[in-house]
């Protein structure tokens, strides 16, 4: 007879208990759920791929109320089908019983065989394998499929939110008017941040490297003026650094502020957009209704808003053209479009429309979008005359 250890005899008496799998779940989906949550059931691959490969040699019925799910295989036909000798098959079917996956059915001599009655349910003088246990675990490995599955799509989603902040640092290092400290801090935490989705870090390392990346992409908006909350921003760099990082001088933020014409305290872009429509010469190559222009750019993303106002602080109100277009190329710019391209959307679609192009490839890069080829997107806007921006 078998030696058996205190896990396999609690193994045998978790058998007993088996009245049939749940309604609704079949042995197909308890190898699903098996498969989801093989790193939480305490066994290795060779115990799991054994596992499914009994269940799938059992018929339906044996897995309702009142049946037995046995397995009589040979040994010999298993180890030929893995490959594996007869040692390393006792050692597999060892591990799934003091897992409590499977339970042991043995003759007197030790050898397995299996019998039908003639309703189909297997003989009480059968032996070989057990897969009772199993069966009894059912809803709770199913439960350890979900948490495994709901992890994953966390995991997922949090990668997700990581390469959106990602890209928010990318666009806000291009800036112009942000001091290079600040931007070697930015640069240095996309480094930090993964490129890709990987298995290697844990959910709560990523959510807490993500909350520290809000908080920089967070404290650079309202550093340049761009967030809605007025009273919150900081009066200089080094609110926008973190706590780790070492604080900065503020007299070389008033100077990088002063060469970006912005004051060391930035206060929230002015509307320009409307003196520019007001001020039109009558020989203007830009658009001529006024509404129309000022609907276009009171929709623009804030970036844009703020270069207008640099190049017409720069420039003067007269120079509103000049204004417009050097805020579009600087912008355009930030998004990886070349000016050339703007020009050659005015030539063949009218400048209103290229202008609407350029602020639609901004708008999909602030929602996080991921736009393999910009010129091609902005071309196939700039291409719909009547388009207006949201």
């Amino acid at each position: 007879m078998r030696k058996i250890n205190n896990l396999q005899l609690q193994a045998q008496r978790l058998a007993e208990e088996f009245r049939g799998l749940p309604p609704g779940f079949s042995k197909y989906d308890l190898c699903d759920a098996i498969t989801a949550a093989q790193g939480w059931l305490g066994v290795n691959q060779d115990c799991i791929s054994l596992l499914i490969f009994l269940i799938k040699r059992t018929r339906d019925e044996d897995w309702m109320p009142g049946r037995h799910p046995l397995v009589a295989w040979n040994r010999f036909l298993i180890c030929h089908h893995f490959d594996w000798s007869d040692d390393k098959l006792g050692r597999v079917e060892k591990d799934l019983s003091e897992a409590q996956l499977i339970s042991f059915v043995d003759s007197s001599n030790c050898k397995r065989f299996m019998n039908r009655n003639n309703d189909g349910s297997i003989s009480d003088d059968s032996a070989g394998i057990s897969l009772a246990p199993c069966g009894v675990r059912a809803l709770e490995i199913q439960a350890l499929a979900h948490s495994v599955n709901e992890e994953g799509r966390a995991l997922f989603d949090t990668y997700g939110e990581i390469f959106a902040i990602r890209g928010e640092l990318q666009r806000l290092t291009a800036l112009r008017e942000l001091p290079h400290e600040l931007v070697q801090l930015a640069k240095a935490k996309i480094k930090e941040l993964p490129q890709r989705r990987t298995r290697k870090h844990a959910l709560s390392y990523l959510r807490s490297m993500l909350a520290v990346s809000n908080e920089m992409v967070k404290n650079l908006n309202r550093f340049l003026g761009l967030e809605n909350d007025t009273q919150q921003q900081p009066a200089s760099a080094e609110a926008a650094l973190p706590e780790s990082a070492p604080a900065s001088s503020s007299k070389s933020v008033s100077h990088a502020a002063a060469r970006c014409g912005r004051d060391a305290s930035p206060a929230k872009p002015r509307p320009q957009y409307r003196k520019f429509a007001e001020h039109k010469s009558p020989d203007s190559n830009f658009p001529k209704d006024d509404s129309k222009i000022i609907r276009i750019l009171e929709a623009s993303p804030d970036v844009f808003k703020a270069y207008l106002e640099q190049e017409h602080d720069r420039l003067g109100q007269r120079n509103w053209q000049s204004s417009l277009q050097k805020a579009l190329e600087r912008y355009a710019g930030d998004l990886s479009l070349h000016a050339s391209l703007i020009q050659r959307m005015s030539a063949l679609h009218g400048y209103e429309n290229a202008l609407q192009a350029v602020l639609a490839v901004g708008h999909m890069s602030e929602k996080g979008a991921h736009i393999s080829h910009p010129a091609a997107y902005a071309m196939s806007v700039a291409k719909q005359r009547n388009r207006v921006l949201q």
